[in-house]
């Protein structure tokens, strides 16, 4: 009866440790199963967004060469956008000085921003010849935003 009582002693620890060990096992397993489900509601999401991507890519390659194939801008065309751009980028860098130096020296900016903008003339400072034109132009831009 003693050794028996000893191999009990001796066993029901360990069915403890099993038991216990048993329980976190199933925890850890269920919250794998959870997270698997969660995986799987994820790859349909970025399946859905892969098959949009395609989509997309296919759609911006078909544009890309209808576009390459059908410009109707020649070359006067372009020339014609790259004055204009230089024109506006010349305009604004005059502006962005004349706000710079009105910032600095504490003069709040005037409400009409061509009201002394001058063209870049050789004679350095002629009033603007085509102020209402730029005003129209400043307009035009403002409308567009």
């Amino acid at each position: 009866m003693t050794v028996g009582l000893g191999i009990d002693l001796v066993v029901i620890p360990l069915l403890v440790a099993t038991i216990c060990f048993d329980v976190i096992l199933n925890r850890k397993l269920a919250k794998l199963r959870h997270a698997g489900e969660d995986f799987q509601v994820l790859m349909a999401s970025f399946q859905d967004v892969v098959a949009t991507a395609e989509n997309s890519i296919a759609r911006l390659k078909s544009a890309g060469e209808a576009g390459a194939g059908g410009t109707e801008m020649g070359a006067s065309g372009l020339a014609v956008l790259k004055d204009d751009l230089e024109f506006l980028v010349a305009r604004g860098e005059a502006l962005a000085e004349r706000l710079a130096e009105e910032t600095s020296a504490g003069r709040v900016p005037a409400a009409d921003p061509l009201r002394n903008v001058t063209r870049l003339a050789p004679t350095g400072g002629a009033p603007a010849a085509g102020a209402t034109e730029d005003r129209e132009l400043l307009k035009a831009l403002e409308g567009a935003r």
